[in-house]
């Protein structure tokens, strides 16, 4: 069941990115609704996903890179909506729906096996400190696209509207990547000095 959950996030990225790509070929608006659907239903699934291994692993889905690139990929889509209103055009589902089939593709190729956590991760201090610097990493990938977006499209346009909306939505994006980050260090610290007292 937890497999199938990843597996069907996967095919409903891959449908909102297919439904993105009708959009723009046959300009239909209502399939850039059908996009974002097929976006929020993975996220859904995703979220379901990361919940189910939580409850069969007995700790927060973060100790391992199969499970860190799941939920730091959980993280772009969240954030994709948070950020939504900030987005000028229609980049930002397309590109995330892009990025997050080939986070899941890499993810494939991960070993998913659950496996006991070693002494220095049972503690609290994984779900605080990881799941911060998953969001820091998510919202820098979403300064990413943005930067993708604006170099590919609209270089040399500055005078644009969107252009310069889409700069504000890159410093935003940053700069609470920027935040989450510093955070997560000093959790970092914080929990060196707890399971090494140093």
């Amino acid at each position: 069941m937890n497999a199938t959950t990843l597996n069907l996030s996967f095919a409903f990225y891959l449908a909102a990115l297919m439904a993105y790509a009708a959009a723009y070929l046959f300009s239909r608006p209502w399939l850039r609704k059908a996009g974002m659907a097929a976006l929020a239903a993975a996220w859904l699934l995703q979220t379901a996903f990361l919940a189910l291994r939580w409850q069969a692993a007995g700790h927060a889905p973060l100790s391992n890179q199969f499970e860190s690139l799941v939920s730091m990929d959980w993280g772009i889509t969240g954030l994709c909506f948070c950020f939504w209103r900030l987005a000028p055009g229609n980049w930002l589902g397309p590109t995330t729906a892009g990025l997050s089939l080939a986070l899941l593709g890499v993810c494939a190729l991960l070993d998913s096996s659950i496996s006991p956590l070693v002494p220095a991760l049972q503690s609290n201090w994984l779900l605080l400190h990881v799941s911060v610097i998953m969001l820091a990493y998510a919202a820098l990938a979403l300064s990413f696209l943005a930067s993708a977006a604006y170099l590919t499209v609209y270089a040399g346009r500055s005078s644009h509207q969107t252009a310069v909306t889409l700069d504000l939505f890159n410093e935003r994006a940053m700069g609470l990547g920027y935040l989450l980050l510093a955070a997560a260090l000093v959790l970092g610290a914080v929990w060196a000095n707890e399971a090494w007292g140093t």
